[in-house]
């Protein structure tokens, strides 16, 4: 399995077997965090393997200020640089990561929220100039990963007419499938795709899912995660893109993330 067929086989686990991982599928695990592919090499992040996740159970109000937590038997605890786009660096990092570790059978579950450094700080270090930013659930999961009943629950999933505007081909609109694919808090599917003058420009709406306040920035991190689809697609598809921020990209009601520009394209222009 490539990381184009995690894509259809990724779920969001929440029952896990209670055993931890074997010492070896630990080490599996640490290679894959060492590989991770980041958005912008300008930003650092760390991604922290928490071995013993009962350091966490029973903490989640604490934690998540009120969100619940899934109980696994390991986390991934997820810290960055505050600076432009971390937390889109962050959902695109994260996302390579959950994919890769899908590919090796491993269930992952994304939690977000209003973190509590002061609790996360007692579980792994935390470098100063950092915040904590995601934690992902990680173990074996209950029930095998299974792509046609992952298939079968994208019923809920936005159509993709309804988050990509403007004339599509046949090759990127099996990209924008896989993005279609990407989680997101409350699958909420914040992302907008506007295609014009040879670009590809990537807007998230501003409005938090039913006025909750911390999915305004969780939005960015789904914007992360919606570029990893892409990116991981366009690799598959053999179609070279370049991911590269304009200037003055306002709409209405939209926050503009990034543009995505078709590698041809940019050399004729």
């Amino acid at each position: 399995m490539d990381l184009f067929d995690a894509i259809y086989f990724r779920k969001s686990v929440r029952k896990y077997k209670p055993a931890s991982l074997s010492a070896d599928d630990l080490n599996r695990v640490a290679n894959i965090i060492s590989d991770t592919e980041c958005l912008y090499k300008r930003i650092n992040i760390k991604i922290h393997l928490l071995k013993n996740g009962s350091l966490l159970h029973g903490a989640s109000s604490r934690i998540f200020s009120g969100n619940t937590m899934v109980k696994a038997p390991h986390y991934l605890i997820v810290t960055s640089e505050v600076k432009d786009g971390y937390r889109e660096n962050v959902g695109f990092a994260l996302e390579h990561t959950v994919l890769s570790l899908t590919r090796e059978g491993f269930g992952t579950c994304w939690m977000g929220g209003m973190l509590s450094r002061l609790i996360l700080d007692k579980a792994v270090q935390i470098k100063k100039n950092h915040v904590p930013v995601i934690v992902i659930a990680l173990g074996y999961p209950e029930e095998p990963l299974d792509c046609a009943a992952n298939l079968a629950g994208t019923r809920k999933r936005m159509d993709i007419k309804d988050f990509v505007f403007g004339s599509m081909d046949k090759n990127l609109l099996q990209i924008m499938d896989a993005v279609r694919m990407a989680p997101s808090a409350m699958n909420s599917q914040p992302w907008r795709f506007w295609i014009e003058d040879g670009s590809i420009d990537l807007y998230i709406s501003t409005k938090g899912f039913f006025g909750i306040k911390p999915l305004k920035n969780l939005n960015r991190i789904d914007a992360g995660i919606a570029l990893c689809h892409f990116v991981i697609a366009s690799r598959h598809f053999d179609i070279p893109y370049d991911i590269k921020p304009m200037q003055s990209k306002g709409r209405d009601g939209l926050l503009y993330i990034t543009s995505i520009i078709e590698k041809d394209s940019a050399a004729k222009s």
